[in-house]
């Protein structure tokens, strides 16, 4: 009973400058505007990092439109060959962030997106030009301890595109499917 009470006083010291911080001026630090960066794996053997901006919060604060721009590294064996290699592609994001209301005393918060998918691709392994297709997001994102400029965030991302890298051997599909990615935005 003692370990309980003294891991419960721990928990109500290291949440104390957090609350009384934002309780001094009643507002959620994730409302202005904002800069993020993510890093994640996809299927397919794609590896991606990205960074995006986000507007403030419109639409009694729950609406934000996000622009991004990710660098992914595609790693497939081309057509010919008997070894892996890996090339870059681009994609670029627009789309509408919409979230709950503050779980906990605006320290954390879910949010879903929706929005449209840009795709520079790469000429080693696709000849298309500028696909486009549909992605979307399901995410958590909280501060921590006092720092109210910035949140942390995990989200489970799903990209369809339906493109196949054709000059890959058995034309895989690249720049679709789900996955786990991590980040840090900015406020």
């Amino acid at each position: 009973m003692k370990k309980i009470n003294i891991l419960f006083l721990l928990v109500l010291i290291f949440n104390y400058p957090a609350r009384s911080t934002f309780a001094q001026d009643n507002s959620n630090p994730f409302d202005g505007a904002s800069f993020g960066l993510t890093v994640a794996g996809l299927g397919n053997n794609e590896t991606f990092a990205g960074l995006d901006l986000m507007s403030p919060y419109f639409c009694k604060k729950r609406m934000a439109v996000r622009v991004g721009v990710e660098g992914l590294l595609y790693n497939y064996i081309p057509e010919n060959k008997n070894r892996y290699v890996n090339s870059t592609y681009h994609t670029l994001c627009l789309g509408i962030r919409i979230r709950t209301n503050s779980v906990t005393e605006n320290l954390f918060f879910r949010y879903g997106e929706v929005g449209g998918l840009g795709i520079i691709p790469n000429n080693n392994f696709t000849n298309e030009k500028f696909p486009i297709g549909l992605y979307l997001k399901y995410g958590f994102e909280y501060t921590v301890g006092s720092r109210k400029n910035y949140g942390f965030f995990i989200e489970a991302n799903v990209k369809v595109s339906n493109l196949r890298a054709e000059k890959a051997l058995g034309s895989p599909y690249y720049s679709n499917g789900g996955n786990l990615a991590i980040g840090l935005r900015r406020y």
